[in-house]
């Protein structure tokens, strides 16, 4: 099945990358937002679109928005798949942290997908699409040290869950992801700016060798095995939330998970 048009924030890097590539066969129009335009060519490169089409936007600057909005319902004509992607990440402790940041990320990871949403939902109401939010575990739990990261991740599910209730019905789709510890670039930056646990020494980048030596089973899923699972989605891969989350719903409706860290490991761990 081809997909007329789509689009995913945060291409350059990570999931939205593994995203972009995933679709590259799928799409007729592929459009990779961004920041970083090199990283933005190789991710279009690597998807194999000779439609595919790069836009380097900072979704932190609230008046960028709206024009990339605009920007992309002239050049697409129309919508069907709109995969949130682009997200930033702070940690510490609430004395530790200040309003900037808290501003920053809800900036990145609340508004600007919210926006964005709103300037395109008129072009997939007409086309019946998809809205894909790409959320973490901590949008579900909070954990100690992320008060503010988590915030902005519990807003993004709020939006997402008022968005589905109102445009269910109209033949849109919204879809929440909300994803464990991947290996990605961004979650290593998080280990190596991260002090060591007490005892343990130096903390290592998520990886197999890491988790085998801590007999915690398999490797956390990289951002090519995520690729994979979006293109082929194993059912066990992936659960529907609780009846107690999910009654209710809109049908079609769809909100699940992937397994994140070990129960009582370092919220850090999370994407």
């Amino acid at each position: 099945m081809m997909i007329d048009a789509a689009v995913v924030t945060g291409a350059s890097s990570g999931i939205g990358r593994a995203v972009a590539v995933a679709l590259g066969p799928h799409a007729k129009q592929l459009v990779l937002i961004g920041r970083d335009p090199a990283r933005l060519a190789d991710a279009a490169a690597a998807t194999h679109n000779g439609a595919a089409t790069v836009l380097t936007t900072d979704l932190a600057d609230p008046h960028a928005v709206p024009v990339l909005g605009h920007h992309l319902a002239d050049l697409l004509g129309g919508v069907d798949v709109l995969v949130h992607s682009a997200g930033d990440y702070a940690s510490g402790e609430v004395p530790d942290t200040d309003a900037a940041t808290f501003d920053h990320l809800y900036a990145v990871n609340v508004r600007a997908p919210y926006e964005l949403t709103r300037e395109l939902l008129p072009h997939l109401r007409a086309r019946h699409g998809d809205v894909i939010f790409m959320n973490s575990t901590q949008g579900l739990a909070a954990y100690p040290g992320v008060s503010q990261y988590a915030a902005t991740k519990h807003a993004l599910t709020a939006v997402a869950d008022s968005l589905r209730g109102e445009v269910n019905a109209a033949g849109v789709r919204v879809t929440t992801l909300h994803l464990g510890r991947t290996a990605t670039p961004m979650q290593e930056r998080i280990h190596r700016r991260a002090p060591p646990l007490p005892g343990r020494g130096p903390r290592p980048a998520p990886g197999r060798r890491r988790r085998r030596a801590l007999g915690a089973g398999p490797a956390p899923p990289d951002a090519g095995q995520l690729r994979d699972d979006l293109a082929h989605p194993p059912l066990t891969r992936t659960r529907r939330w609780d009846a107690r989350h999910s009654s209710g719903r809109a049908a079609g409706a769809r909100v699940v998970r992937t397994p994140g860290p070990r129960r009582g490991a370092d919220p850090r761990e999370r994407r």
